[in-house]
C-alpha cells in the first residue's frame, strides 16, 4: 500500500492495517497526546491517542523525512538510527 492510499483510509480501516502490518517504533507523550509511531512497509503511521479520553484521535501516514520533521521527536539521533535502511 502506498502512502497516499493510506491517508484516504479511514480512521478506523487505518488502525486496522496498523494492528496487521505495523511493527511499533516508539511513543511519546505530546501535549494533551501519547503518539505512537509504526512502520508501515515504506512509510510511517502516527497514532494520536488523547490522554483525557484514551481514544484515538488521529491516524497519519508520513514520509521517513516529514517523521524527522516533527517537534515531539526529541532523541532524533536514536530515530535516526532505528529508521536506518527504510
Amino acid at each position: 500500500m502506498r502512502l497516499n492510499d493510506f491517508n484516504n483510509l479511514d480512521t478506523i480501516q487505518k488502525a486496522d492495517l496498523i494492528w496487521e502490518w505495523g511493527f511499533f517504533i516508539t511513543k511519546y507523550k505530546y501535549k494533551d497526546y501519547t503518539i505512537v509511531v509504526f512502520l508501515m512497509d515504506d512509510f510511517f503511521a502516527e497514532v494520536y491517542l488523547n490522554i483525557f479520553s484514551n481514544e484515538v484521535e488521529n491516524v497519519t501516514g508520513l514520509t521517513k523525512e516529514e517523521l524527522e520533521k516533527k517537534d515531539y521527536l526529541l532523541v532524533k539521533k536514536d530515530f535516526k538510527k532505528l529508521s536506518e535502511g527504510f
